[in-house]
């Protein structure tokens, strides 16, 4: 593909290296993608504790009579959070408001044996009921009915604008993952002058810097693996990224074309077994 060269012949520099700490920050924002959440979602089953950690701290909607609720999840429970009402009403976490409760009770003036009947009423409150505990407090204990990833400020991996395929928000980790990837099959001329831009990109968190192109597709089903691959077919490098087997990025490179017997990898991690199977083939499909 590329006559072997020294990095200093190629004008790469000792801070080129994009596989540093400073873009670990990169795979820490995949979570946050609602199409990695969802199909972590839908492998629940497969991969509960994958789910657990990816929960973790995350925003969700929980649905009840009252309407929908943002929270957060922590060590796998819906923790709504506390905001104050139009009407002058507060939403606050079961627990939370008895501890709120009291202290508004105190700040009142009422006697200990108020403040006590008070709490009583308000542990021994029915679902779904408005219940006055004290003059001019009432409680409703809202049961809730669904809790789902809150989707509304999407951070999505590819966008397609016009026609055109661009990335923005954890995208620059699909631009990542592709570029370290393609630095295992070019070695030394990983540090050529024609991948600049995407170095750039990824050490400036800037993907506008990158002109490489990135395909989004659907794999047949969700299912418990990661794969990375060179395609073989089309005449220049194309890098595959699959993710949770259903997310399928495409970052092509058609400044590279591959050589007679160019040796294309294929990688693929098992989630449930946490194996990993490399694979190795010539770019025209002949065995090694």
């Amino acid at each position: 593909m590329y006559r072997p060269a020294a990095p200093e012949q190629t004008g790469a520099r000792p801070g080129d290296d994009c596989c540093n700490s400073t873009l670990g920050q990169y795979d820490a924002q995949l979570k946050e993608d609602p199409a990695i959440r969802l199909v972590v979602g839908s492998l629940e089953g497969q991969l509960p504790e994958l789910l657990r950690r990816i929960s973790e701290g995350q925003e969700f909607v929980a649905h009840s009579e009252c309407g929908p609720a943002k929270g957060t999840s922590r060590h796998g429970r819906f923790n709504v959070s506390e905001r104050k009402q139009p009407d002058g009403s507060l939403i606050l976490q079961t627990e939370g408001a008895r501890v709120a409760l009291k202290k508004m009770l105190q700040r009142e003036g009422l006697c200990s044996s108020q403040i006590w009947e008070a709490l009583r009423r308000f542990d021994q409150a029915p679902e779904n009921i408005r219940v006055t505990v004290a003059p001019g407090f009432d409680i409703v204990k809202w049961t809730v009915t669904s809790v789902e990833p809150a989707l509304d400020e999407r951070r999505l991996l590819v966008r397609f604008d016009g026609g055109e395929d661009s990335l923005q928000g954890a995208g620059i980790t699909v631009l990542k993952i592709a570029y370290e990837y393609l630095a295992l099959h070019l070695g030394v001329n990983i540090f050529g002058n024609g991948l600049s831009p995407i170095r750039e990109a990824l050490v400036r968190n800037n993907v506008s810097l990158c002109p490489y192109r990135v395909e989004w597709k659907r794999g047949p089903k969700p299912a418990p693996y990661h794969g990375l691959t060179v395609e073989k077919r089309p005449p220049y490098l194309v890098i595959q990224v699959r993710s949770f087997g259903d997310l399928v990025y495409r970052v092509h490179f058609p400044h590279l074309i591959p050589a007679e017997g160019f040796t294309r990898c294929k990688c693929t991690h098992d989630l449930t077994s946490r194996e990993e199977l490399l694979e190795a083939a010539c770019i025209d499909g002949r065995p090694l």
